[in-house]
């Protein structure tokens, strides 16, 4: 079991994203973080970024296709990092193991 984390542009519906994932099966909760105040150094410089951070759990062998969804989605102009999630109750670990891995196929 992951974590997925998704810094996803402001220009783009936060929303929406996690609703397509819920109902494609690839996650199995997922909260969003608006007006995430995110800083980056690019070619020397300090920029600065709004944008929205979603976080997402799932089964850790979904990474690969949901990385694949939203790099093909956004054209590789989303950051995305996982951490595993050592411990949890079971009431989540019940609902993170729900996902049928087979229907996301």
């Amino acid at each position: 079991m992951i974590n997925m984390y998704f810094y996803l542009d402001k220009t783009h519906s936060a929303e929406d994203l996690v609703k397509d994932l819920l109902e494609n099966g690839l996650v199995a909760h997922a909260s969003i973080d608006l007006n995430n105040n995110s800083m980056l150094k690019v070619n020397g410089k300090i920029k600065k970024q709004i944008c929205s951070l979603i976080t997402a759990q799932t089964k850790a062998l979904l990474f690969d296709k949901i990385s694949k969804y939203l790099t093909d989605k956004y054209h590789n102009h989303i950051k995305i990092y996982s951490a595993p999630i050592a411990q949890c109750n079971e009431t989540f670990s019940d609902l993170i193991r729900s996902i049928d891995v087979k229907k996301t196929q």
